[in-house]
């Protein structure tokens, strides 16, 4: 046995000493750079590129099997310019020979000194590499079957001590986007490269982005191990830094060559990103300090799926987190998943986007939190949320959606909840002033609601709004956002207006209306009006707004082109009916007005009270009411109204005018006043019961004309009986004077043959302040007239008495 391992190792010692003497002779017979021609003719025969070999080839045959060179330059593709297409200052590769003969292959490090590539694409879309990949697959023909020759002894193992990239320029030029970027300053350097076990590697380049060129450094440090037989790669290190960008995580992959698989986890660790996005030209809201994110991830290119888990995103103070999964991803990617922003400072959120506002309204809210559920199909361009959840402080929302055409014209449809909330104490919070006449008004407000929207218009169906104790329904729409044009169809169960109205001033009186100021007087918003275009109805079941109560009111708005009608409006009030209809012609250089109300048997007294006009009158009648006018502002709306008004009641009251203690004042004054007479001003407390009053005005060009107005009621005689009372007048009003010139003829009698005193009054000054006179002259005149006519009456009835005295005497019979 020991001689025959003596034998053996004579036998191996005599091989190496023939492989060295082999090698050394052909190191010395044998001249690399004699065959640079054929080197340079078959890539160009293969590439149709011309290959430029500088300085000497350098061969080396034991114990390593190497080249090295000087630079090689490879030609650009025609129409590329004369640049190089891919250039090294120097290269190196070895093969250990002993381990061939164990048909290992055992590769010394492979050295690139200087690599230089330029990458183009031209504007047609061409690149200049193109053409090497169709003279690839040119070459590539399928091998002629042949029984009789075996196939080649396949490679036992293969080890390659490492790769080392330096010096290394890359450059990316696209015509057609207007892109360049540019590496530099390339380094690659990696471990021991064996087949199954890791290998460590380090790369690093400067990157020139925009114009002019920002630099940002580039590096990778990673641990990987590739297993080609087995498809999998495993990479338990890897370390990104982009300028102060350090990205870490892990990977690992499967049927990396057939239907790749890939998991694994990144994390960026906070850092400041205004610096990496001003050199990129990226643009970022001016809040931003830090940026940081962490996610576990799987990609499956064979089923087009990706999957992000336990995702963290972090900017400033405000995190996202949620999970995302996507399919379809290379050909119509759809991606659905949660998210969640936990709560946070919606300050914070402010001044991150660099949104001016109020110190109050950014504090309005102490927290905010949103978690959203949805799905996307970006290839049929549509987005579901499934559920989204808003809270804010005591603010809580709900919603969902369905959108499609989200990137060109977005078209969305869905549902809104607002749960109860104190709208007051928001206000409050945003720093908006309101004050009511009540306290508590808006202190419980939620809504519910159907929507559809896009880009042009907003509607909304199943509204159902409740504010306090109103509860709002029905649909409200908009169209066409630069020019609107609203539509609704609207019921309230309850409202009490007065309750969100300013409150009354202290005193609860309304101030004294002012005389003219010699202001000018307000125009009416002509453009406002013809830009309205409006069409919708509105019922409430119980409304009350200005004091005034009414029941089963429906109003009518139409609005188009200038030309605007409220009505037939119509409701319930006060035992009576209202119906009404108001057009306001806007198309013309000066808009035209056009009223018609009616009041039906209305009581009056509480009426007129609980709409703060007046209390001096009661009764229960019917007003009519049909006007025109036409006019730029309320001035000249005045001086042009004109139209009829007709008033009756029926049992009522009139007061701060007592007629009855008017006419026994005057009988009295008539009795003892010498000189001019004085002026009566009725009293607050002086009244004057009727059983009926009637009255119509027509109006001209501001001017209202009665002439006959009709009053009866009781009245007591100075000898305790009771008598009657008949009024009855004419005059006129100014309107735009706001004058009054009227007379008024009362008669006192004790029958129905209306035989009596008759006292003419008349009534003149401000509409506001009118003053009471009596017609004295005309009084007196009556007076005289009638007490003449008495005398004449007695002397007649005299004469007459003699006349038959005598005719009998005469005549005896």
């Amino acid at each position: 046995m020991r001689k025959a391992l003596k034998i053996l190792a004579i036998v191996l010692g005599v091989a190496i000493v023939g492989i060295v003497a082999l090698a050394i002779t052909v190191a010395l017979l044998i001249d690399p750079n004699d065959y640079k021609d054929e080197i340079i003719a078959a890539v160009k025969e293969n590439t149709g590129r011309d290959l430029r070999i500088e300085g000497d080839l350098k061969l080396s045959l034991f114990p390593w099997l190497g080249l090295e060179t000087g630079a090689v330059e490879l030609a650009n593709a025609p129409g590329f310019g004369e640049q190089p297409f891919a250039r090294v200052a120097a290269a190196g590769v070895r093969v250990e020979v002993l381990p061939l003969l164990r048909k290992e292959l055992v590769v010394d490090t492979i050295l690139l000194d200087g690599l230089e590539l330029n990458l183009m694409k031209n504007k047609a879309g061409v690149t200049n590499w193109a053409d090497l990949a169709d003279s690839e697959v040119k070459a590539q023909k399928p091998p002629t079957p042949d029984a009789a020759t075996p196939a080649a002894p396949a490679i036992a193992a293969l080890t390659v001590g490492g790769i080392r990239v330096s010096n290394g320029k890359i450059l990316w030029l696209d015509q057609r986007a207007g892109q360049r970027y540019e590496l530099m300053a390339l380094e690659l350097k990696s471990g021991k490269i064996v087949p199954g076990e890791p290998v460590d590697m380090q790369i690093g380049f400067d990157l020139d982005v925009g114009d002019p060129p920002q630099t940002v450094r580039v590096g990778l440090d990673t641990r990987a191990t590739l297993d080609l037989e087995q498809q999998t790669l495993d990479m338990p290190r890897l370390q990104l830094n982009v300028d102060e960008l350090a990205l870490k995580g892990n990977l690992k992959g499967r049927q990396i060559r057939d239907a790749p698989v890939v998991e694994g986890s990144i994390d960026v660790a906070p850092f400041d990103p205004k610096p990496l996005t001003n050199k990129l030209a990226v643009a970022l809201p001016a809040g931003i300090d830090t940026v940081g994110l962490n996610s576990a991830f799987s990609v499956d290119l064979g089923q087009q799926t990706l999957a992000l888990s336990a995702l963290n995103v972090r900017v400033n103070d405000l995190a996202l987190v949620g999970n995302l999964k996507g399919s379809d991803i290379l050909e119509k990617p759809k991606v659905a998943g949660e998210l969640e922003v936990a709560s946070f400072k919606p300050a914070a959120l402010v001044d991150l986007l660099g949104i001016e506002l109020e110190p109050a309204q950014k504090n309005a809210f102490s927290t905010v939190s949103l978690k959203i559920r949805f799905s996307a199909d970006l290839a049929r361009d549509r987005l579901e949320i499934a559920s989204l959840a808003l809270s804010a402080d005591e603010l809580n929302l709900s919603a969902n959606l369905r959108a499609q055409q989200i990137r060109k014209a977005p078209r969305a449809s869905g549902r809104i909840e607002i749960a109860p909330f104190n709208l007051r104490k928001l206000m409050n919070k945003l720093g908006i002033v309101y004050t009511s006449a009540d306290k508590r008004a808006l202190a419980k407000v939620s809504l519910k609601t159907d929507f559809s929207a896009s880009g042009q218009h907003l509607a909304l169906t199943k509204l159902n709004t409740k504010v306090d104790q109103t509860a709002l329904g029905g649909s409200f729409k908009i169209r066409n956002f630069a020019k609107p044009a609203y539509g609704f169809n609207l019921s309230l169960n309850q409202i009490d207006l007065d309750r969100y109205l300013p409150p009354p001033p202290p005193g609860g009186k309304a101030p004294a209306p002012q005389g003219p100021s010699g202001a000018a007087p307000v125009a009416i918003p002509l453009d406002t009006l013809r830009a309205l275009d409006v069409q919708g109805e509105l019922r409430i079941n119980k409304l009350k707004a200005f004091g005034i109560r009414s029941a089963n009111v429906a109003i009518k708005l139409k609005a188009k082109n200038g030309l605007i009608t409220l009505g037939p409006n119509q409701a319930r009030l006060y035992a009576g009916a209202y119906a009404g209809k108001t057009v306001i012609d806007a198309r013309a250089k000066t808009p035209k007005f056009t009223v018609k109300e009616k009041l039906s048997a209305v009581k009056l007294g509480p009426f007129l009270s609980d709409a703060k006009i007046t209390e001096q009158l009661s009764g229960t009648g019917n007003l009519s009411v049909e006007l025109r006018a036409r006019g730029l502002d309320a001035d000249s709306i005045t001086r042009t109204l004109s139209g009829t008004l007709a008033l009756s009641l029926k049992k009522g009251e009139i007061k701060g005018v007592d007629l009855q203690k008017m006419v026994n004042d005057i009988v009295t004054l008539a009795e003892k006043a010498k000189g001019r007479p004085p002026t009566i001003k009725p009293k607050p407390a002086d009244s004057t019961r009727f059983d009926s009053f009637s009255a119509s005005v027509r109006i001209k060009n501001g001017v209202a004309r009665n002439e006959d107005l009709r009053l009866q009621g009781p009245f007591l005689l100075a000898n305790k009986k009771k008598g009657g009372l008949w009024a009855s007048g004419k005059g006129t009003a100014d309107l735009p004077r706001q004058t009054i010139d009227y007379r008024l003829l009362v008669k006192v009698a004790e029958d129905a043959a209306r035989k009596g005193t008759t006292i003419p009054i008349d009534i003149r000054g401000s509409l506001a302040e009118p003053q009471f006179k009596p017609d004295w002259n005309a009084f007196i005149k009556a007076e005289v007239k009638k007490k003449v006519d008495k005398k004449v009456e007695q002397k007649k009835q005299k004469l007459e008495d003699k006349l038959k005295k005598r005719l009998k005497e005469k005549f005896k019979f």
